[in-house]
């Protein structure tokens, strides 16, 4: 295609691909490289680092009173050296810095283009419009000296009053001035398209616009607005915050140096010795621990801040996504009306075009009016066809990219043709941002169960008695796809309701467990989101989120984005959901040494009514002491541990092999408040099944 001069009528979709040349990309993207270049420089000179002097001098000494000693010391030395402690962790840490102004240098890219991108087919859609407004203009003025001359005529002859003469007149001239404004319209739209892709469209324009498929349904708005490049941008703050906190700050600075040297004897100038030395230099602060815990305090403050920023900013852009949806919804609508209008003044031209030449009297003043007024309707109807397509490319902005390419244009409707045809009868037609703080908290340890296998569930009379006997307080029950689906129907929802409500009245609270894995992906979070506003029908004492990261593939992904992909996920559910939101996680989670980013922090910072740990083991003193540090680690988590009794597992991670007396003394001891680990809480027991089998097992002995 032509660059900088005028092309062959080029279609939206070809110039789509030239906004990537567009100043302010370029621009982006040369920042972008500087970043990348400033990343590479400081990982090549991050770590050990050579140094070395040298040095001379002159020296005369005083040995005894008569006698001195000249000499001139010289000394070479050279050596490596490598930073320590807080100096380690700050390099480190502006390592992180920089990768992730790296990644946010691309995401300003993307971001840029997108917005040259809508900008882009703004401009096109207003090229569009203003051309077939002045088509219009065109055809209405083809005929206007004649029209002047029989109107001028029937005036001087007293057939036509001054003032609608006048009126004919200034209706003539008024499409005039309109057609100079659109002209100059349509230029600035050809300016600002050559600015976005070197690239200046021919006049007239041949071919309408056509964009992408939308993705303006409920679930296509969830599933576009996390992979937008803005959200991605404040996601990378929180991630960046994450990984840091496992270098957080730390006062006391330090070097280890090894070194050799080569130097003159004090004795015979002109002879050399030689050696080495290894030295580890350390500064720190008076109170080193003070200045520590102020760090800490300090980091997770900032963490604190930027998962409201990006809370913020989701709802911000959810907002600004639905009213671009409403806007376009409403724009469908008035397109109805347009039409309708469009089609009435076809209609009353068609009648006023067969009266002309048949009946005397004021039929031409009829037909005029008809005509200005068709012109009037064919032009309110281009704006509103302009006012769709924007709408429209402004929707597309939070949508993902590719797929197929739409019309959105009335089909087999020509505003043209009514003025131009020579043929009187040829006519056509055609959020409220929710509060970080935790929830209080109910002081009594629980048992739980995980009921993953409720094809019973429906299936009266419910199993209450079941669990009371065993002592178990309250049930997370899991609802396949199928069962979802039956309780968004009326029966589906009468049957769920009345189960809550008896579990209510019988001592026992219910909530819905979730456990599919690829939720926590962005592009399959929107599931979740759906299932959650679902539940918000119900009375569910909460929802327990069960999705193990480990379950996808962390060859593909990697640990530490699945982490970050799960924190994110979580945080979105206790923005959606009414009910409380509880999640099970593995215990290397907590793991700082396992993982690069601090995932309790993050949760710290989160609304979660508990914080599950599935410790599957049977060493019950390592458990406590497991879950007493985590609690010490993290004081702003609520936490309870998850025991298995899963015959899947083997003796020292399942209960299963060990006996129910075995397992409920346990479990008693883990919820007794006088236990002498330190750490006592909630029982969640995976899962109801195996318990049963457990149950079977134990009564036959």
């Amino acid at each position: 295609m032509p660059r900088g001069g005028v092309s062959s009528n080029a279609p939206l979709a070809e110039l789509e691909q030239a906004v990537i040349t567009a100043s302010s990309v370029e621009s982006e993207r040369a920042l972008l490289e500087e970043l990348q270049a400033d990343l590479e420089h400081e990982r090549e000179i991050a770590g050990w680092k050579i140094i070395g002097s040298a040095r001379s001098g002159y020296t005369n000494e005083q040995l005894t009173t008569d006698t001195r000693k000249e000499y001139y010391p010289t000394q070479i030395s050279a050596g490596l050296t490598h930073p320590l402690f807080g100096k380690f962790k700050d390099e480190q840490s502006q390592l992180l810095e920089l990768e992730a102004g790296a990644e946010n240098g691309r995401l300003k890219v993307a971001i840029r283009r997108l917005d040259a991108l809508e900008q882009l087919r703004l401009s096109y859609i207003v090229l569009w419009g203003v051309e077939q407004k002045i088509l219009l203009a065109d055809a209405f003025l083809s005929t206007r000296q004649e029209d002047l001359g029989v109107l001028e005529k029937r005036k001087d002859a007293g057939h036509l009053l001054a003032s609608d003469y006048f009126e004919f007149i200034t209706a003539q001239d008024r499409v005039e001035r309109e057609r100079r404004v659109n002209h100059n319209a349509a230029e600035r739209a050809r300016d600002i398209i050559q600015m976005l892709t070197h690239i200046r469209v021919a006049s007239p324009l041949i071919y309408v616009p056509d964009l992408p498929v939308s993705c303006e349904d409920s679930e296509g708005v969830l599933a576009a607005l996390d992979q937008t490049p803005e959200i991605l941008l404040y996601q990378n703050l929180v991630d960046l915050e994450l990984k840091k906190q496992r270098y957080s700050r730390n006062d006391i600075k330090g070097d280890v140096t090894v070194r050799g040297f080569a130097a003159t004897s004090e004795e015979i100038n002109t002879e050399f010795g030689y050696g080495a030395t290894v030295s580890v230099d350390v500064a720190m602060p008076l109170n080193p621990f003070a200045a520590d815990s102020g760090s800490r305090v300090v980091a997770q403050k900032r963490l604190q801040r930027y998962q409201q920023e990006l809370m913020t900013k989701t709802e911000e852009l959810k907002l600004s996504m639905m009213e671009r949806v409403r806007d376009l919804d409403s724009e469908r609508s008035r397109k109805k009306d347009n039409l309708s209008q469009l089609q009435a003044a076809t209609e009353l031209l068609r009648e006023k075009t067969l009266r002309i030449n048949r009946i005397d009297g004021d039929v031409l003043e009829q037909y005029q009016r008809a005509r200005y007024l068709y012109y009037r309707a064919a032009t309110d109807f281009v704006d509103g066809e302009v006012r769709l397509l924007q709408s429209a490319a402004q929707v597309l902005r939070f949508c993902p990219e590719g797929g197929a390419r739409q019309s959105l244009v009335a089909e087999n409707t020509s505003v043209i043709r009514p003025l131009a045809d020579a043929s009187p009868g040829k006519t056509s037609g055609g959020s409220k941002q929710k509060s970080l703080a935790l929830p209080p908290q109910d002081t009594t340890a629980r048992s739980v169960v995980y009921w993953w296998n409720t094809t019973s569930l429906f299936d009266y009379p419910f199993p209450f008695a079941d669990f009371k006997q065993q002592s178990i307080d309250h049930v997370l029950v899991s609802l396949n796809a199928g069962q979802l689906a039956y309780i968004a129907t009326p029966e589906g929802q009468a049957k769920m309701r009345r189960l809550l409500a008896d579990g209510q009245q019988q001592g026992l609270t219910v909530s819905l467990l979730l456990g599919e894995p690829t939720w926590i992906l962005p592009e399959f979070r929107h599931r979740l989101m759906n299932i959650l506003q679902l539940a918000n029908n119900f009375d569910f004492a909460g929802v327990h989120l069960d999705m193990e990261p480990s379950q996808l593939d962390a060859g593909k992904y990697g640990l530490e984005y699945l982490a970050a992909q799960l924190l994110r996920t979580v945080q979105v559910a206790t923005e959606v959901s009414e009910h409380p939101i509880e999640i099970s996680i593995h215990p290397r989670m907590l793991d700082t040494t396992q993982t690069n980013i601090c995932f309790g922090c993050g949760l710290s910072n989160l609304p979660l009514n508990r914080v599950v740990v599935m410790i599957y083991r049977t060493e019950m003193q390592a458990a406590a002491d497991q879950m007493a540090r985590f609690s010490k680690e993290f004081p702003g988590i609520k936490f309870a541990i998850a025991q298995s009794v899963e015959t899947s597992l083997g003796p020292e991670n399942s209960y299963a092999h060990q006996g129910l007396k075995s397992f409920t003394q346990v479990r008693q001891r883990f919820m007794g408040k006088d236990y002498k680990s330190g750490w006592h809480g909630d029982v969640y027991i995976q899962d109801w099944q195996s318990y049963r089998q457990l149950l079977n097992s134990s009564a036959t002995h």
